[in-house]
């Protein structure tokens, strides 16, 4: 990337395919069918209407180039929001779509090819304002991706840096998807406690904004899914309730099934840090615009049912434990020594 996109440019990612040794090609080389990645589908990474598209051009032989025409063969999508995203080197008619066709996320668009100024087949890809080839790039990231055993959200890849997309786990979005009003129950009980309760959260539906949300009474959590991962934001409350903990214990759930996965997250002010911490990095970021996160770290399984982290919580680290099943959908969270086991 360092040494083709600069300028204009620089925003835009090439993607490879390699095998378990890292390796680009079998046998020599010397053939286009040689690379992991001619030939491979392209996928839509967006949902929108294409607005450019050509795959008339011969693929190049390994090692030579048409500089007449840069992209080769390519596809312009716009989206909903205004964006165009460009994917470009496309294997000769091999488009599956054309202009004005409204594409979905994931759906086959074409196959890598290795027209244009490319020297072996690869995918460019590159988000823009403005539907013209070539134009400006714009900077964006990936919504989320894993690298080795680590699942990274909203982030871009690092030069060499070898991804995978997240298999999506269907069994687990329809677990997540809570019905309104159907409220559940808790049995809350704490070690350094011999008290006991039922707590009930309520997944209702804001009417002003459309916006889905966890209620217990005294507290609200708003919830959201996109793409492969399922998330909580906006926590407010006047008071610790339990969905301060259910936002500790699980802040984001990856949609996806595997090896043991581990990923980092951001909690809350309100939850991280007491009330001097909150004040003294207000201070910091207004003086010196330092920002800091409060990191909490996870695992998740390779159902995609079960959640363990380690989190700092008003200066203390602290265990986590959450947990799914198919049929009530959150069975039980765990924050220290506060835990929450599913009654109904």
């Amino acid at each position: 990337g360092e040494f083709t996109h600069k300028g204009l440019w620089q925003h835009a990612l090439d993607f490879v395919a390699v095998d378990s040794e890292n390796k680009l090609f079998k046998n020599r080389g010397f053939d286009l069918e040689d690379y992991y990645t001619y030939g491979q589908d392209v996928l839509a990474p967006i949902q929108g209407t294409v607005v450019g598209c050509l795959d008339t051009d011969k693929d190049n032989k390994i090692g030579q180039v048409v500089n007449s025409r840069n992209w080769g063969n390519y596809i312009i999508i716009r989206s909903v929001t205004g964006t165009c995203v460009t994917l470009a080197h496309l294997k000769n008619e091999s488009l599956t779509v054309k202009n004005g066709d409204y594409v979905q996320v994931g759906q086959k668009l074409a196959e890598v090819g290795n027209s244009g100024y490319s020297q072996e087949p690869h995918l460019h890809l590159q988000v823009q304002w403005s539907p013209e080839l070539g134009a400006v790039t714009l900077p964006f990231h990936l919504l989320n991706y894993s690298s080795g055993n680590q699942i990274h959200f909203h982030r871009i890849p690092i030069t060499g840096e070898v991804i995978q997309s997240l298999p999506h786990n269907q069994m687990l979005e329809q677990i997540l998807g809570f019905k309104v009003e159907e409220t559940m129950n808790f049995q809350f009980s704490s070690k350094n406690s011999k008290d006991e309760s039922i707590v009930s959260i309520t997944p209702k539906v804001d009417l002003y904004t459309g916006a889905f949300y966890f209620f217990d009474g005294s507290s609200r959590l708003n919830f959201s899914k996109v793409g492969a991962h399922f998330y909580f934001y906006e926590l407010s409350g006047s008071k610790w309730s339990p969905l301060w903990d259910l936002m500790a214990a699980a802040p984001r759930i990856p949609i996806t099934y595997g090896s043991v996965m581990s990923f980092s997250d951001s909690l809350p002010f309100q939850i991280s840090k007491t009330s001097i911490q909150r004040m003294w990095s207000s201070i910091l970021q207004i003086i010196k615009g330092f920002h800091e996160d409060s990191q909490a770290h996870y695992q998740t399984f390779e159902s995609g049912m079960e959640i363990k982290g380690n989190v700092k919580i008003l200066g203390k680290q602290i265990n986590t434990g959450f947990k799914m099943e198919v049929t009530h959908g959150i069975q039980e969270f765990t924050v220290g020594s506060r835990h929450y086991f599913r009654k109904n």
